[in-house]
């Protein structure tokens, strides 16, 4: 329903160059023939055409119409890339969604980066505390290993 308006155009400008191409094979050799103009308007002394004629002009001007103020963008890219209506409200929910989350994402950041600093000086202290008992560790490992070194001497 939504592309019946297209439909006509394309029809008209088939229908249009099918009746211009039996013109041209049946009226004289084999596309060497051609096309009889029986339509004159003497009134603005336009030149002569045919009906056919009329259904390529016809078509076409409606067709261009019809691309300038009935379809818009999301309706060419169904008809050129092939997609459905469906997968196509499908990928604009996928981005919006995308966005919503890429939004979200930068405001996590910065809301992570703001209590990171606050984290970081926890867990600064944190390091520091675990450095210095492993020091602490390692100087009475030393002091016990010197102590049994200097009673295996005496």
């Amino acid at each position: 329903k939504k592309y019946s308006l297209m439909r006509v155009c394309v029809l008209f400008l088939a229908g249009g160059a099918i009746g211009n191409l039996i013109d041209r094979v049946f009226r004289g050799e084999l596309f060497h023939g051609y096309v009889v103009d029986m339509i004159y308007v003497e009134i603005i002394n336009f030149p002569v055409f045919n009906i056919a004629d009329s259904f390529i002009t016809v078509g076409f001007a409606v067709l261009i119409f019809s691309i300038l103020f009935v379809y818009k963008e999301k309706d060419f890219d169904i008809i050129f890339k092939k997609k459905s209506a469906d997968s196509i409200e499908e990928s604009e929910n996928i981005e919006e969604t995308n966005e919503n989350t890429a939004d979200e994402n930068a405001e996590n950041k910065e809301a992570d980066a703001n209590a990171g600093n606050e984290e970081k000086s926890e867990t600064d202290n944190v390091e520091e505390i675990i450095d210095e008992s492993k020091e602490e560790k390692n100087s009475e490992e030393t002091e016990k290993a010197e102590s049994d070194d200097n009673k295996e001497e005496t």
